[in-house]
């Protein structure tokens, strides 16, 4: 079944990501995964008790977070449970959600690490996320319509399956 280019472009990018992460927490080390570094910033964050702080700077720091949650099915009642138990652990205490075994675990134990750098960089682009809205003022946003990109994805691949088809072949 032959590959397409979107996908192995996609499968290249996945791989070239996976070889910059390694480097990265080769170079630079490693922090505890699963978003804990964010969940730690934001933690630090929301005792300054500043509204703008709060609405805008730690909603972009937690979408990694969420995302992680998401992709791996995991609903927003448990994921608000996993994110609060993680936060209110001491700092003494280091805790990650293992996804794969769905338990918390200690980071270097369980084998949770993110790259330094890669955590950095999240954390850089939710600071520019956060930035820019602040400049701008207000945003119009539209929600994602899953359902409308799920059938886009159907018509896609119907098309690119039957683009290949010729009448012609069918007769004998």
């Amino acid at each position: 079944f032959p590959v397409t280019i979107g996908e192995f472009k996609e499968k290249r990018d996945r791989a070239e990501d996976a070889v910059c992460g390694v480097r990265g927490a080769i170079r630079h080390g490693v922090l505890p995964g699963g978003g804990w570094g964010l969940l730690r910033v934001i933690s630090e964050l929301l005792r300054e008790n500043d509204p703008i702080l709060d609405q805008v700077l730690c909603l972009a720091l937690y979408e990694p977070v969420h995302t992680l949650f998401k992709n791996a099915g995991i609903h927003q009642e448990e994921e608000s449970l996993i994110v609060k138990y993680i936060q209110d652990c001491p700092p003494s205490k280091t805790l990650v959600y293992d996804i794969l075994e769905n338990e918390l675990v200690d980071p270097f134990e369980g084998g949770v690490l993110d790259s330094t750098p890669a955590v950095l960089e999240a954390i850089r682009n939710s600071i520019s996320i956060a930035a820019l809205l602040g400049t701008l003022g207000g945003l119009v946003v539209f929600k994602r319509d899953l359902e409308f990109e799920r059938s886009e994805a159907r018509d896609t691949a119907a098309w690119e399956r039957d683009a290949n088809w010729n009448p012609a072949d069918e007769r004998a």
